[in-house]
């Protein structure tokens, strides 16, 4: 069961490190270093103290990534662009 779990967790990492090299987003490397602890955590061989110690990393990160990164960071998009495609929504079609 661990080996599936970090099968799915190797393959997360991968998939977020090429959003990051693709895209260059602040938030891209914390979720890569949020998959990176997590896989981490459910290796068979941890101590109770790593265990800890990667709990409080995952919380602190996961505060840093919604409470001070900016908007556009989080959702990879910018924050322009994401505007334009809203107000095509709201305004009426003229055809």
């Amino acid at each position: 069961m661990h080996q599936i779990i970090q099968s799915i967790l190797l393959v997360a990492i991968a998939a977020e490190l090429a959003l990051l090299l693709l895209f260059h987003r602040t938030g891209a490397a914390i979720e890569v270093v949020i998959f990176v602890i997590a896989r981490k955590m459910v290796t068979p061989g941890i101590t109770g103290l790593e265990l800890l110690l990667g709990a409080t990393a995952l919380a602190g990160l996961i505060i840093v990534r919604f409470y001070y990164l900016p908007i556009q960071s989080r959702q990879g998009m910018p924050l322009r662009a994401r505007n334009e495609e809203l107000e095509s929504w709201s305004t009426p079609n003229s055809s």
